[in-house]
């Protein structure tokens, strides 16, 4: 890659390529080529596929590039806990349909199942907002630090070397014209922290006012929910302190799930989605009887989220995403797990303190501390997540290392019995 940028250096005129590290660095330290990219992102999708065509040995399958053979291990086994695999590691009917889809095959399952009638009403149109979420958010909201305490101190500290340095050698104008500089430039950086405290407390009451309690997917939901009707998508994210392109990219990926599930290009949406259309735009080009007029079709799916899932939705929702994210679950770690891993057990407390064990690992991982689950109050039994984050976390007592935790994100509630019915025990043995 070095080589390639070189290159670019006398495109259109003689030129220079300066590299800013040592000639063995560049010979001992950097690769000849980039590692391809199959031996760096999950091969589920592609194993789903190729089984799903018939390819069965694809450990021998000739490879420009073989993937590493534990990821073809894992991927088949994670396929097998989806029941996109048989016990013979083939593709069943499930499998060969999530394979359809342009997704990872857990959210692909979760689109599946959300397609079924449910006595509790259609939930298809908050599933495609929720999977398109977690196809492309790690974070949906910008960082805002609250100002430390520990600045105050250091201009103080500051000013009093300032006064020190300031000898009888300068006249008194001098030192009177330095004072009133340091003051001017106090001035500024209190204004500075005011206003970054006041982003902060702005900031938390939009997280606040969007949070759900029970699941950071279905704060996902809420926020894009509002953000597909806002009237002006720029300002509302510049208003509620969410990263644009993470939002447009999600809007963009809801088009192309909506057309995949209605069935057919025929319906193509407004070249105006492709940068983030309105809720109407899109909606008005599905092959679904939205509109008024026009000749009768065949009622396709409703893909409509303008108003809130109810209770028995959220609950059915929170189900659904369960079953894709079966093998990601975490239960609360007793006094026993605690003791074992010299961890604090706390009987009553806030879902941010406690301690979990993933279930299919049995290795101690926490709740993120800025998921919007917490601060729930009595900690779940079980919470199913979207991904895992390691991250040091400094200590506040006795000045010590700062110690290596895991974090769940994109953490949800499910309950015991929703597990039992999905299968996990069977997930388990895989």
């Amino acid at each position: 890659r070095a080589d390639q940028r070189a290159g670019r250096a006398g495109r259109t005129g003689p030129g220079h390529c300066y590299r800013m590290y040592t000639p063995a660095v560049f010979g001992n330290m950097m690769s000849e080529f980039t590692e391809p990219e199959i031996c760096n992102t999950p091969v589920d999708s592609l194993i789903l596929l190729m089984k799903s065509m018939g390819i069965q040995n694809i450990s021998n399958f000739p490879f420009p590039t073989p993937p590493n053979e534990q990821a073809l291990v894992a991927a088949m086994k994670h396929l097998r806990r989806l029941r996109a695999l048989d016990i013979n590691y083939r593709a069943t009917d499930l499998g060969k349909e999530l394979a359809t889809y342009p997704l990872l095959p857990r959210y692909s399952r979760m689109l599946h199942i959300s397609r079924q009638p449910f006595q509790e009403g259609n939930i298809l149109g908050y599933m495609v907002v929720i999977v398109s979420c977690l196809s492309n958010l790690t974070d949906i909201f910008t960082h805002v630090d609250l100002p430390d305490d520990d600045e105050e101190e250091d201009m103080k500290e500051d000013e009093e070397e300032a006064e020190e340095e300031e000898g009888n050698e300068k006249s008194k104008e001098e030192r009177e014209e330095e004072r009133k500089n340091r003051r001017y430039l106090k001035k500024l950086k209190d204004d500075e922290r005011r206003k970054r405290k006041e982003m902060f407390e702005a900031h938390k009451k939009i997280v606040l006012k969007y949070s759900n309690p029970g699941s950071d997917l279905m704060t996902y939901l809420e926020v894009t929910r509002h953000y597909i009707y806002a009237k002006n998508q720029r300002q509302f994210c510049q208003e509620n302190f969410l990263i644009e392109k993470n939002m447009r990219e999600v809007a963009m990926l809801r088009s192309q799930l909506m057309r995949h599930l209605a069935g057919s290009d025929e319906y193509a949406l407004p070249e105006e989605d492709e940068v983030g259309a309105t809720a109407e735009e899109v909606e008005h080009s599905l092959p679904q009887e939205m509109q008024e007029t026009g000749p009768k079709k065949k009622k396709g799916p409703d893909f409509g989220v303008k108003d809130k899932p109810n209770m028995s939705q959220e609950a059915l929702l929170r189900k659904v995403m369960a079953a894709g994210l079966i093998d990601q679950v975490a239960r609360r770690a007793g006094p026993d797990d605690c003791k074992k891993h010299k961890v604090r057990y706390y009987d009553d407390c806030i879902v941010m303190k406690a301690m979990y064990m993933d279930v299919l690992t049995d290795e101690p991982v926490w709740v993120h501390p800025n998921s919007s689950v917490s601060h729930t109050q009595p900690c779940p039994e079980f919470v199913c997540y979207s991904l895992l984050q390691a991250m040091k976390r400094p200590r506040k007592k006795n000045g010590k290392k700062p110690i290596m935790k895991t974090y769940m994100k994109g953490v949800t509630i499910v309950q015991k019995q929703w597990l039992w019915e999905l299968g996990i025990q069977d997930t388990l043995a895989i």
